[in-house]
């Protein structure tokens, strides 16, 4: 009976744990974008602007300085490389980094998505030479929002796929896939972007970096380093973004 009690007790604060985190998750969301609709002027934005930011973090230094770190999305997708990092102070703008993408709508170049999440994860691996392997969808986030594939014997890790607009050379947005694949062969650890409507690889970035010195003997490699700075840098990714329902075929 006791024990009886003791787990009944730890799943009750467990959770009032989580439905507290979840209220600040809210609280600092609504205090973020009260920070902006303040500044509109100081930020260069319009009111219907902060409706295609999506708060990715906010928190207060010991100097009292909040910090605020968006994203840029268009339909609940985000936009390649599109952030804004804001410094607040008293409900002011101190400083502010990145850039805002204007008329995204007349961007948008395709919405029409021919592969699926799995098409694009085979395309990627095409496309690094990889085997061919049975890697099956295993989670889907709440609406579908974010996949993620089992790493078989392919990936170091779990695979992650999501949504994402890709800015192309001309200033068009073009909707594709993320894919976040770590080669079990190579300490590499790439975020590919794949053509939703295509399947062409649009670009792709490697978050380890290769130090080759004058003699062979120096040369070294920094893989665990950077694989702790890619999930740093990842982790703006990583947060789910509402995926319209034709993006949610995982299967073929």
């Amino acid at each position: 009976m006791r024990k009886f009690n003791y787990y009944v007790v730890l799943l009750t604060t467990l959770c009032l744990s989580i439905g507290q985190l979840q209220a600040q998750e809210v609280a600092n969301t609504k205090a973020a974008y009260d920070l902006m609709q303040k500044n509109l002027a100081a930020l260069n934005l319009l009111p219907g602007d902060i409706n295609q930011l999506e708060v990715t973090d906010m928190y207060t230094t010991p100097e009292q300085v909040t910090m605020l770190y968006v994203r840029q999305t268009y339909r609940g997708i985000g936009i390649h490389n599109q952030m804004l990092v804001m410094a607040f102070r008293n409900d002011k703008l101190l400083n502010k980094s990145g850039t805002w993408l204007p008329k995204v709508s007349a961007r948008v170049a395709n919405n029409n998505v021919a592969i699926s999440a799995s098409d694009a994860l085979r395309k990627a691996m095409e496309h690094l030479l990889l085997p061919g392997a049975n890697i099956v969808p295993t989670a889907i986030s709440n609406n579908g929002k974010l996949i993620r594939f089992n790493k078989a014997n392919v990936a170091q890790h779990d695979i992650l796929v999501q949504p994402i607009y890709s800015k192309m050379d001309d200033g068009t947005l073009r909707l594709s896939w993320l894919v976040e694949l770590a080669p079990v062969t190579t300490a590499d650890h790439w975020l590919m972007r794949i053509d939703a409507t295509t399947g062409a690889l649009i670009g792709k970035d490697n978050f380890t970096v290769y130090c080759s010195w004058e003699h062979p003997e120096h040369q070294q490699q920094f893989s665990k380093l950077n694989v702790v700075a890619a999930k740093n840098a990842l982790q703006h990714h990583h947060k789910p973004w509402n995926m319209p329902s034709s993006l949610r075929s995982v299967n073929n």
